[in-house]
């Protein structure tokens, strides 16, 4: 008896989409609040996508962006030739490019990758620009069992939630933003692991912490670390069927915010922490306008700014200031080293800082005021201290 081959290149329209081909894709982690049996039948590619259309694409070319990032978070390399799902992302500016949903697209239409979690868009660069995207062919689109376009945003919408309350119910909330200016200083801010440090040290301190990202980009293994951190629950947009808050309208950039807040509230603790991750600079007109609201500033009791270069971060303390944010904590991965402190203070910056790749426990969860015991901290810390001092180097810089 023959064996059923399926043809690899064959995305007729109305065909059915079988569980063996599903497999050979990337699913990326944009696309996790759709269930893998959503994905039906093939369907027509759209001459121009909605926001949030799930597309199966090809890759071209490999650039910047040379892995994806599924629903699990592992990062898998990509190759030209390589299948996965994608979806279309909203319009958004950044620098010197722009990028937006394809306009009258077909078959075989050149989009690029806009990052690894899976958006994909047209890109139209100013001149001088040398960005270079890694860039994929247009293959498909899908529909459910219902006969419609597969798209993230109707399958998110079954968790939100109606926004009942905005009051912070004895939890202190913690506002975690990087200061980089240049975009391209932005992944090396530090920003990301000060998240993660914040919630280490509230977690060893004992206290219940919940922590989610409000802004960025489809980042799955973010919030895998958080949770491996000690975060008791995660909860981010792309869960609400938004692979990214770039490019959205201001009306639903902020029910999105609010409702990651309120998901992360009930989910903690009296007593507890809520840590709301902003995942694009302070720079960015729509991360200063979200802090500027007096909604956001009555509901953060801290605001953590995070940047590698004194000078990022003095602007942005600079920013913040403006903003009436008094209770300010630095976080820099330069932060122990005696040239660095000697610059803080140089310019006058009273604030704290911490280093958030060596993360001192007491020092941290202190400065939060994260326990009335101070003896508990100080055990914990010794155990800290008994696992550096097997790696000599480490010690070291926790000595200093």
């Amino acid at each position: 008896m023959n064996s059923v081959v399926e043809p690899w290149n064959d995305f007729a329209a109305g065909t059915e989409v079988s569980a063996r081909r599903f497999s050979t894709w990337i699913y990326p982690c944009s696309c996790i609040p759709v269930p893998p049996e959503a994905f039906s039948t093939f369907a027509e590619v759209p001459p121009e996508p909605s926001v949030g259309d799930v597309l199966l694409v090809e890759v071209a070319s490999v650039g910047r962006s040379t892995f994806v990032e599924d629903s699990y978070g592992c990062c898998i390399p990509i190759f030209p030739g390589t299948q996965l799902l994608a979806v279309a992302a909203p319009a958004h500016s950044c620098a010197d490019l722009t990028s937006q949903p394809g306009n009258k697209l077909h078959l075989d239409s050149e989009l690029e990758l806009l990052n690894t979690g899976g958006t994909i868009g047209l890109v139209s660069r100013q001149e001088g620009s040398t960005e270079r995207f890694t860039t994929v062919l247009l293959k498909s689109c899908f529909r459910d069992e219902g006969g419609s376009i597969v798209n993230t945003s109707e399958y998110g919408k079954q968790r939100w939630r109606p926004v009942v309350t905005k009051s912070k119910q004895s939890r202190k909330v913690i506002g975690v933003v990087n200061c980089a200016a240049d975009r391209y200083l932005h992944d090396i801010s530090g920003w990301s692991s000060a998240t993660k440090a914040l919630v280490y040290a509230l977690a060893s301190a004992g206290k219940t912490v919940t922590a989610g990202r409000v802004s960025g980009n489809a980042a799955r293994r973010e919030l895998r670390l958080l949770r491996a951190a000690g975060a008791d629950h995660v909860a981010d947009y792309v869960q609400l069927g938004y692979p990214t808050t770039r490019g959205l309208d201001n009306d639903t950039a902020a029910l999105l915010f609010w409702q990651v807040y309120q998901t992360l509230l009930e989910s903690s603790c009296e007593g507890g922490f809520v840590i709301l991750e902003f995942g694009e600079s302070l720079f960015n007109d729509r991360t200063s306008a979200r802090l500027a609201s007096k909604d956001v500033q009555g509901l953060l009791d801290r605001l953590v700014i995070s940047g590698r270069q004194i000078e990022d971060l003095d602007k942005g303390v600079q920013l913040a200031r403006g903003l009436n944010y008094k209770s300010i904590l630095l976080a820099s991965p330069a932060a122990g080293s005696a040239s660095f402190k000697r610059k803080l203070s140089e310019r006058e910056l009273e604030f704290p800082c911490f280093d958030p790749l060596v993360v001192n426990i007491a020092y941290v969860s202190s400065l939060l005021n994260a326990t009335q015991l101070e003896g508990e901290i100080e055990l914990v810390q010794e155990k800290f201290q008994a696992v550096a001092s097997q790696t000599p180097k480490l010690a070291e810089k926790i000595d200093d």
